[in-house]
Formats: C-alpha cells, sequence, structure tokens
C-alpha cells in the first residue's frame, strides 16, 4: 500500500484486497492499524477493509 500510494493501480489494490480476504482471522489488525498511522497510509488500510468486508 505504501509503494502505492498517490498512484495507486488496479491491480495492486486488487491484490491487497485478495491478501486481506484470504488472511482476515489470521491478520494482526493492530499491529497493521499502528503501522498505517505511521506510514501515514491508514485512511487507505481502512478503505481496504472496508472494501475486503473486514
Amino acid at each position: 500500500m505504501l509503494w502505492g500510494k498517490g498512484k495507486q493501480s488496479e491491480k495492486q489494490w486488487r491484490d491487497v484486497l485478495g491478501i486481506l480476504k484470504a488472511q482476515f482471522d489470521s491478520l494482526e489488525y493492530s499491529y497493521l492499524i499502528n503501522w498505517a498511522e505511521y506510514l501515514a497510509i491508514a485512511e487507505s488500510l481502512s478503505e481496504a477493509f472496508i472494501e475486503a468486508g473486514i
């Protein structure tokens, strides 16, 4: 997500969503959220969660 910040491609976005959907029960959400905030991509992560149905 960080690499695509500001120039997000559809393929990269689908990849992110696919990972979230496939790994939703084993992800450490607090870890992801903390790093997303640190890297200033929290809004993108939130959008990905919503779109992935998490």
